[in-house]
């Protein structure tokens, strides 16, 4: 049994008129040129920046204000895992402003900053308590 027979039982059970492919098709146009779509029939895609409704020179700009880097990391070979470079650590390895470097490290004053090594020391005494030597 094709799905039209099915679709022609079906209609003719609920006592509904069959609707033909034409109608559906027609329908779906009507309603991409009401919401401003592309139609099915049209070949191209527009890009996404046109989808979205945002310019590429916003996306650029927002780009540069965030210090996010233009072009995104590609490694050696497509096959091959970045080694160290993906998009956080691209985005974070971004040269930083003289302005911005001494914000950064006068808010890391206020708020303390630590050393590494006494970090280090601090967390082995806590763990090291607990544990017997064999």
């Amino acid at each position: 049994m094709t799905p039209a027979e099915r679709a022609k039982m079906r209609a003719a059970r609920f006592g509904v008129p069959v609707v033909a492919k034409v109608a559906v098709e027609e329908k779906l146009a009507k309603r991409a040129e009401r919401f401003g779509l592309p139609a099915k029939s049209d070949a191209t895609v527009p890009a996404k920046s046109t989808l979205t409704g945002v310019d590429q020179e916003i996306l650029k700009k927002r780009a540069a204000r965030f210090g996010i880097p233009d072009e995104p990391v590609k490694s050696a070979s497509p096959t091959q895992k970045p080694q160290g470079k993906t998009a956080k650590t691209a985005a974070a390895a971004v040269v930083l402003s003289p302005e911005e470097e001494e914000k950064r490290k006068q808010r890391a004053s206020r708020f303390g900053n630590p050393e590494e090594e006494a970090k280090k020391a601090s967390r082995a005494a806590r763990f090291a308590t607990g544990q017997q030597s064999s």
